[in-house]
């Protein structure tokens, strides 16, 4: 959850705008899929690093795709290429960047973190991306290959689809509806992790792991909350960019993402009160077991106070004591003792401490 400020901190020192890559050693080589495409025709190239296809523009719109942005020295040249402001170029490089959307004379930039959830060790795997949308070109960087805008290239590639007809800006919201749709299946892993554990616990509530995955649970969606959280913030300035339009026919389609991105926000609010409210029933439990065991130990002292005073009496030892001499002062004196732990019992249990 902290690898963020971690991947920020390797910048420390350096002048603002500064776009130097933050993330970990890669062990792949970068690639570049590149799309040209009017509602008609599309032609399509890709390549790995190093880059030589950038070019001059073929058709109407064009998308790019680089993954992998490892290698800088590319990651600038493309960002050079589409007229990227500086602090842009060091947004899509900058891996611990908060998710933000910013606007300049002729271009936008949104950053987001693409997440994975891995059930087996109850952790979100974070990796960077980024968008950059102009009035005729998009632009997308990941920061790891991914497939998590394939479904969108599909229908790109498909023919006379909505997709090649109305603009960059509407590519741009089915790609972040991509984003968005990757929130929810992670969400939804969690949420049956979280179903599940609460079926279990029902069993058996006293399992003593349960407190341990509550929290790795808790701590997931936490993070994912403050993933989503400014991405649902940026998702709210872009409908106000005065950069680029928002056309009549595009509106719609980016309230539907808006929406979603809302309702996963709030989805993930409910599973992070939900796991709250379980771990504090079973730090409740937990102590309504302790009290239990210690009214049952004082309730069992309690009892023998009585009985280790009649015992210590008859345990003096003086010489004249006239009991110690009686046929039947020994069974007098435990069934004393009996009496009174009997006595003891039915008054704790009268009045329901027992």
């Amino acid at each position: 959850m902290f690898d963020s400020l971690k991947r920020h901190s390797q910048k420390a020192g350096e002048a603002p705008g500064t776009a130097t890559y933050s993330g970990n050693a890669k062990s792949f080589a970068p690639s570049l899929l590149r799309i040209d495409y009017s509602p008609d025709a599309l032609e399509e190239t890709s390549e790995a690093f190093p880059f030589s296809s950038l070019g001059e523009r073929r058709m109407d719109n064009r998308f790019l795709l680089l993954t992998g942005l490892h290698e800088g020295e590319q990651v600038l040249a493309v960002g050079e290429w589409f007229g990227m402001h500086p602090l842009a170029m060091e947004d899509v490089l900058n891996t611990g960047h908060r998710p933000s959307f910013e606007e300049y004379d002729d271009h936008i930039v949104l950053t987001f973190r693409q997440v994975q959830y891995d059930p087996d060790v109850v952790r979100l795997k974070e990796t960077h991306a980024a968008l950059f949308c102009s009035e005729r070109d998009v632009v997308g960087f990941l920061e790891e290959p991914s497939g998590l805008w394939e479904g969108v290239i599909t229908r790109l590639r498909k023919g006379k689809t909505r997709i090649r007809r109305l603009g960059s800006l509407y590519l741009t919201i089915a790609l972040l509806d991509a984003m968005v749709d990757g929130y929810f299946s992670a969400l939804s892993s969690i949420s049956a992790d979280v179903e599940a554990l609460e079926a279990a616990l029902e069993d058996n509530p006293a399992e003593e792991r349960s407190l341990k995955r509550i929290y790795e649970l808790k701590r997931t969606v936490v993070a994912l909350r403050n993933s989503l959280l400014p991405a649902q913030q940026a998702l709210g300035a872009l409908h106000r960019s005065e950069v680029v339009e928002m056309s009549s026919d595009v509106e719609p389609y980016f309230a539907d993402v808006k929406g979603h991105a809302d309702q996963v926000v709030e989805a993930a609010q409910a599973v992070l009160e939900l796991l709250s409210s379980m771990l504090d029933l079973q730090i409740s439990l937990a102590g309504m077991r302790m009290n239990n065991v210690m009214r049952f130990l004082t309730i069992i002292a309690t009892i023998f106070i009585p009985l280790t005073f009649i015992a210590g009496i008859y345990g003096m030892n003086f010489t004249h004591m006239p009991e110690l001499h009686w046929r039947y002062g020994y069974a007098a004196v435990l069934g004393l003792m009996v009496l009174v732990g009997a006595g003891m019992v039915r008054y704790f249990r009268n009045n329901r401490w027992l």
